[in-house]
């Protein structure tokens, strides 16, 4: 059976059937499926607020949806089902579709889609240091391929890359040795593809390159086990820690231990490979200590003689105290 394509009726239908042509085809270059998702999107969206498809529209059907039609339409997506993380993610397809109608002198009015959510879903967890430690030891213990999960969650851990692109490393092209632009010396450098086929590049310590060569047999890729395996160990271990643990939850481990440590949420956001420093804000948590904020601290002046009047003993007992933890790692990271 075969399908009769439809063709605009008027200039203005033509007008707006190119540039969505056009905004699918910019976003297949990047992936044929985020194209293929976006498309979906924005024929729901019309077809929810306008009972019409993509093609039949013109510059006034567009800009006859107002603020208010937007609120039904996010009521009606609520009504079946969709979190508010989805419907954001649907709001935000269909701006940016509104966005490119703007790049090509089409009148819209995007603000329509500035709509607050109540945001209850919870972030991925993460894990302390000594879950971390607890976590390495649990998965040398699984009952087969241990040496594999390990390295794998930890691999996840040190390099903050998603595992679907993790799981397609390979010995011959993820891996090679650059030279460092301060120190002259040579760093290994695992190399994925991540989300949108974007090339991401992660420094990783010797150490660690030869901790994974314990894998090395010759074979293609890195790791051999697959993603449920490894979230299927996750599940038993969160069973014993008693939090939900999944794959993501090392990156968002890397980003709070990394800030505990460094305080440069810079650094966070480029092991995260996020492009917005928002992104990277969602995973570190609001200080909770009175004490500890900002602003009681901001009229106190910094006393060096504190430091001074320590003999060597006592600055090691208050390195070493277990409530300074997250000062003995920074310590320990910065002479590293």
């Amino acid at each position: 059976m075969s399908v009769t394509q439809i063709v605009p009726f008027n200039e203005d239908q033509l007008e707006v059937s190119k540039v969505y042509e056009s905004f699918l085809k910019s976003n297949a270059r990047n992936s044929e499926r985020t194209a293929g998702e976006y498309q979906s999107r924005i024929e729901e969206f019309f077809k929810m607020t306008l009972g019409k498809p993509v093609k039949y529209l013109d510059l006034n059907d567009i800009n006859s949806i107002k603020y208010s039609d937007v609120k039904l339409y996010v009521d009606d997506l609520t009504k079946r089902g969709n979190t508010d993380k989805t419907i954001e993610t649907k709001l935000y397809t269909v701006k940016s579709f509104y966005n490119e109608l703007l790049k090509n002198d089409m009148k819209v009015n995007p603000t329509i889609f500035k709509i607050k959510l109540n945001k209850k879903e919870k972030h991925h967890e993460s894990l302390s240091f000594e879950e971390l430690d607890m976590l390495y030891e649990f998965m040398k213990n699984e009952k087969d391929k241990q040496l594999e999960k390990y390295l794998l969650v930890k691999t996840l851990f040190i390099t903050g890359n998603r595992i679907s692109a993790t799981c397609k490393m390979t010995w011959n092209e993820s891996f090679v040795q650059k030279i460092d632009i301060d120190t002259g010396k040579k760093v290994w450098i695992v190399t994925v593809i991540d989300k949108g086929k974007k090339k991401v590049e992660k420094p990783i310590p010797d150490e660690f390159y030869a901790e994974l060569q314990q894998l090395n047999k010759g074979q293609d890729k890195v790791f051999s086990i697959a993603v449920k395996t490894l979230e299927r160990a996750l599940e038993r271990f969160s069973e014993r820690i008693g939090k939900k643990i999944t794959p993501h939850s090392l990156k968002a481990t890397g980003v709070t231990l990394g800030y505990r440590l460094t305080k440069d949420i810079n650094l966070c956001k480029q092991y995260a490979s996020h492009e917005d420093i928002s992104t990277t804000s969602i995973y570190l948590s609001e200080e909770k200590s009175y004490v500890k904020q900002l602003s009681y601290n901001m009229t106190r002046s910094l006393d060096d003689s504190l430091l001074t009047a320590m003999s060597k003993e006592e600055l090691i007992r208050f390195i070493m105290d277990e409530k300074n933890k997250d000062i003995k790692n920074s310590i320990l990271l910065r002479l590293g």
